[in-house]
């Protein structure tokens, strides 16, 4: 959709602009894919550990369950 809209700004994301500084363009690119990889660990790992927490509740209220009745 938003290639449809403006392909220019699209092909300012995968290229680098004419006559621009390649290494500052990778930079750039890099620290941006950083921070979306980094978001997508970071998430990852919060629903992980939500996934772990939430099983520790169910099992202790199994196991009260279980030794008071």
């Amino acid at each position: 959709m938003v290639a449809f809209v403006s392909p220019e700004f699209v092909k300012g994301l995968f290229s680098p602009p004419a006559g621009g500084n390649l290494i500052r363009y990778a930079a750039a690119v890099g620290m941006i894919w950083g921070l979306f990889l980094g978001t997508a660990v970071m998430g990852f790992s919060l629903l992980l550990v939500t996934a772990v927490q939430v099983a520790r509740l169910i099992r202790k209220k199994t196991d009260e369950k279980a030794s008071s009745g």
